[in-house]
């Protein structure tokens, strides 16, 4: 098992999402692909910088993003105060093991929890799923996007602090 140390400030992954920004084509791909399974109230699990939060915010979803980074939170506050689609940006650790206690009054209250290329960063990826779907309503949808095979992780993988790769088994 890799590790890696948590720190507020994420240099390279700051790096990355700001790069990944100016990837307009491969944004709108992202989002349209997951947006038919979006429904209702949304919740975004590990916002970053809105690169696919702007989306839905422009179509009008009810949407409340989060991020585990406060260095994150505050940016998304500020870049989508003005927009009535915003529902809040809040602090979020999936895999904090007070979890429940910390969030009760989220517990069942989305029908759409999604993460693209989050749950690869935390350790204990099996609790961080499980705490997603507690966050959704009956019936809900969760949609998870990571990167594909172990066999692939490289230095990059490590230097964005991917603890793993994924096949469809794994994942499941």
């Amino acid at each position: 098992m890799r590790k890696f140390e948590f720190s507020e400030f994420d240099e390279v992954g700051e790096e990355t999402l700001q790069a990944i920004g100016k990837a307009d084509r491969f944004n709108s791909w992202m989002y349209n692909t997951i947006k038919p399974w979006c429904t209702g109230e949304v919740l975004e699990i590990g916002s970053g910088a809105g690169n696919i939060s702007k989306y839905f915010l422009n179509d009008n979803f009810k949407i409340t993003l989060t991020d585990i980074r406060t260095n994150y939170c505050k940016p998304l506050e500020d870049k989508f105060s003005g927009s009535n689609s915003l529902t809040g940006v809040l602090k979020m650790d999936l895999a904090d093991p007070d979890f429940e206690n910390k969030h009760r009054s989220l517990l069942g209250s989305f029908d759409t929890v999604f993460a693209l290329n989050v749950v690869e960063h935390i350790e204990n990826d099996d609790l961080s799923i499980l705490n997603s779907k507690k966050l959704l309503k009956p019936g809900g949808h969760l949609i998870i996007l990571v990167p594909a095979y172990d066999a692939l992780y490289n230095k990059f993988d490590y230097r964005l602090g991917h603890y793993r790769r994924y096949t469809k088994s794994s994942l499941s």
